[in-house]
């Protein structure tokens, strides 16, 4: 076998005829070499062929210098695909057994490919006439085609196929487009096992299932005539976990250059996969025995890998749709939710989002927010942070801020008509962490069930490319399904003085070890409807004691049950005793709710430790919560309730660590409740700490919220086991709610200690 690759000329052999049957080549004939196959060749108008010496024990006569050496085309306008030399002008015959040898130079190697095959020869006599016609023997021609001449590529216009993009889905349908660089074929009388082949191999975790022909609606296509969907019969793949593998029946050929699409059905990796990841190649092998089937030899060619748009030189083999050199897999994002800041229709509010990424996204990656077609994105874009409360350092999972938000954000409109945001992160987004952004949207005029279905958020990575995602609309809850549970739009707001939350004891449950005590009430319709009713508690808070024994339905003058008092309630609660729903959701079945009467209810509910992280500190009624059209979704309220009465943001900041040292210390708090004296806040230290008795109750760079002038602020050892400072507020200025901070000069230990740290905070 010659590789045509490394071949730096054409060196070739011909003999004469036995001056029986066929007669001698004489000097001046003319030969010329075919080179097939003719479609890949392409040389010029000249080159340049000399005469060979034979090896040593042939006919060694030599033939004297060739006359011309030139390109000509088989077909007339076509590629030069032959070269024509005519012999020496004094060349003896050649006849019987003489050999003459002859070398062709600047042949120009084709770049595509071709599998083991022959060269044709023609002879003419010196009038280039009475043409003889021959194959070659001996070695097979053969050459894989140049890198890049295969040319594979997915198709990723966000339209057609990976509906399923995220880890584990099964099922999911990817397009694809081959265009071989060398083409395909199994010569009739091939054994089996040199039939030819052409493998896809995926990235490990992949699973092929099913290969197909294209149908002709695909988006890709538009108005494209002729489409270039070429297909290959699918009964003839088969599937060995991430290989696809096609192999061609006798005579059975895919040419060279000719545009084929397949529909690939795959099961996902079942862990997340980067488009940048190396391990996330898609390739194509192309393998035959051609011509010299018969000595069971094949001939593998390069493997390519497939390529997107930014690597395809060949601008003839462009069309107007994207395509990719893989699909990334994507992870599936947890503790994801989105919450409105107006349920009604046409407002421009911020959405408040929620989420967590199962990947890091670095530098230069992006949060994308799709929005449905009917929601608009106020130019120009706009996010922000949320409440500081939000972002409170304590016990619990805390949320955290993008960093990047300061740079604003960029929308886009699709071709679906979707508005999407994307923020740039500017600091890396760590797997696992809770963040959370407002985006300035307007709402539609009216409600429609896709818009409960149809929310989406992704991570991006530096090169654009979705990395996790929120599998499924993003629901308003955080912890309820994906499937039509995002938030949705009610005709109207009911105003504050016709929804009411009362808390007996807004102090933990951690603290008391006591259930508190909700009043909803009143409640008050403005026109009479029909509905089922949700009541939704700020993430964190549960519901406890929701029957007959706890649950408080009735007016203070009504002889059965358990009772409210005051408010003015006139009628029992319509939708009786409600189910619990994510532990912070009450569900009422669909009542009669009269505008001529005042409702409320009792119950009990378990306290925090902390302010609401994963949510606004809101509650909510939503009558008609179920409704499927805007008629049967009337009313929202929304009540945004006191703090939880708990400390939060604690830090402790140090300039020398140094044992025996004197260090300055920073303590930083936040306080949900007003503090009069003799209460305050007391903070103890580790043994070995000493202080001064005295400490300085000013915020640092005047801090973030001033101390009362009356406070005081002491090192007082014998108020705990350990070293402790106490700020005590006037009984009559107190310390007011707020986040403080103060310094304290310390002597560290005498003896060195290790730092201890706990994860979970």
């Amino acid at each position: 076998y010659i590789d045509a690759g490394s071949m730096e000329s054409i060196d070739f052999d011909i003999k004469g005829g036995d001056n029986l049957l066929t007669g001698p080549i004489k000097a001046g004939y003319h030969v010329r070499v075919i080179l097939w196959p003719l479609t890949q060749w392409k040389i010029g108008a000249s080159c340049n062929a000399v005469c060979l010496e034979v090896p040593p024990g042939e006919d060694n006569k030599l033939c004297g210098e060739i006359q011309s050496c030139t390109g000509e085309a088989v077909v007339p306008g076509f590629q030069n695909n032959k070269v024509k030399i005519q012999l020496p002008a004094d060349m003896p015959d050649l006849v019987g057994d003489e050999i003459r040898r002859f070398s062709v130079i600047g042949i120009s190697i084709p770049s595509g490919g071709f599998f083991p095959g022959r060269l044709g020869a023609e002879v003419t006599d010196q009038n280039d006439e009475y043409p003889y016609y021959i194959e070659s023997v001996g070695d097979f021609v053969w050459k894989s085609p140049d890198a890049g001449r295969t040319i594979a590529r997915l198709v990723d216009n966000g339209a057609d196929g990976n509906t399923k993009p995220y880890k584990a889905d099964r099922g999911n349908v990817i397009y694809a487009q081959l265009l071989l660089g060398a083409t395909l074929r199994t010569p009739r009388g091939a054994a089996t096992a040199v039939y030819a082949k052409m493998t896809m191999t995926l990235p490990s975790g992949y699973a092929c299932l099913a290969v197909e022909g294209v149908g002709m609606d695909l988006e890709h296509f538009d108005e494209l005539i002729p489409q270039g969907r070429g297909t290959i019969e699918s009964t003839y793949w088969t599937y060995a976990d991430n290989k696809c593998t096609f192999t061609l029946p006798e005579n059975g050929v895919i040419y060279a250059g000719s545009s084929v699409f397949l529909k690939v059905t795959v099961d996902n990796p079942s862990t997340p996969l980067s488009a940048f990841d190396e391990a996330n190649t898609w390739t194509i092998d192309l393998e035959a025995a051609g011509d010299g089937h018969g000595s069971g030899v094949i001939k593998q060619a390069v493997t390519e890998a497939f390529r997107g748009d930014e690597s395809i030189e060949d601008a003839a083999v462009m069309s107007s749709g994207r395509w990719s050199g893989n699909k990334a897999v994507l992870g599936k994002m947890s503790l994801v939710h989105i919450e409105p800041s107006s349920w009604i229709g046409g407002a421009t509010h911020l959405l408040r989002i929620f989420f967590a990424t199962e990947q890091d996204v670095t530098i230069g990656g992006q949060v994308e927010v799709v929005l449905l077609p009917d929601f608009a994105i106020p130019t120009p874009c706009e996010v922000t942070d949320l409440d500081p409360r939000i972002y409170a350092i304590g016990p619990a999972v805390p949320t955290h801020r993008i960093v990047g938000i300061a740079d604003g954000c960029h929308s886009s409109v699709a071709c679906t008509s979707r508005s999407a945001a994307t923020v740039g992160v500017s600091a890396r987004l760590v797997a696992g962490r809770r963040y959370a952004f407002g985006l300035k949207i307007r709402n539609p005029l009216g409600y429609n069930t896709t818009h409960q279905n149809s929310w989406f958020v992704y991570t991006r990575d530096f090169g654009g490319r979705r990395m996790d995602g929120s599998f499924g609309s993003v629901p308003l809850n955080e912890g309820e399904p994906t499937e039509g549970q995002s938030w949705g739009l009610y005709q109207s707001s009911l105003p504050a003085e016709a929804f009411n939350i009362t808390v007996t004891d807004l102090r933990p449950y951690a603290l008391t070890f006591r259930y508190a005590r909700v009043t909803v009430a009143p409640v008050k319709v403005p026109t009479t409807v029909t509905a089922a009713v949700r009541i939704t508690a700020p993430q964190g808070f549960i519901w406890r004691n929701i029957d007959s024994s706890g649950f408080a339905i009735h007016p203070a003058n009504h002889s059965s049950g358990r009772v409210v008092l005051g408010y003015n309630i006139s009628a029992p609660w319509p939708g009786g005793a409600p189910s619990v729903a994510y532990g912070n959701q009450l569900l009422f079945p669909s009542a009669v709710y009269s505008d001529a009467h005042t409702y409320g209810f009792e119950a009990d509910v378990e306290v925090p430790e902390r302010n609401p992280v994963a949510g606004f500190n809101e509650w909510r009624i939503e009558v008609g919560w179920n409704g499927t059209t805007s008629e049967s979704r009337p009313f929202v309220g929304v009540f945004s309730s006191p703090p939880v009465r708990s400390l939060s943001d604690a830090y402790v900041g140090y300039t020398y660590n140094a044992v025996g040292k004197e260090n300055v210390l920073t303590f930083r708090i936040r306080l949900e409740s007003h503090l009069f004296g003799p209460g305050g806040i007391v903070v103890e230290m580790p043994l070995g700490f000493s202080s001064v008795p005295y400490c300085t109750p000013l915020g640092v760079n005047n801090g973030p919220s001033p101390f009362p002038t009356d406070v005081h602020c002491a090192y007082m050892p014998l108020i705990s086991p350990f070293p402790a400072i106490s700020i005590i507020g006037s009984r009559t200025n107190g310390i007011p709610p707020g986040l403080y901070e103060w310094r304290l000069v310390t002597s560290n230990p005498d003896e060195k200690t290790e730092l201890v740290t706990d994860d979970s905070t």
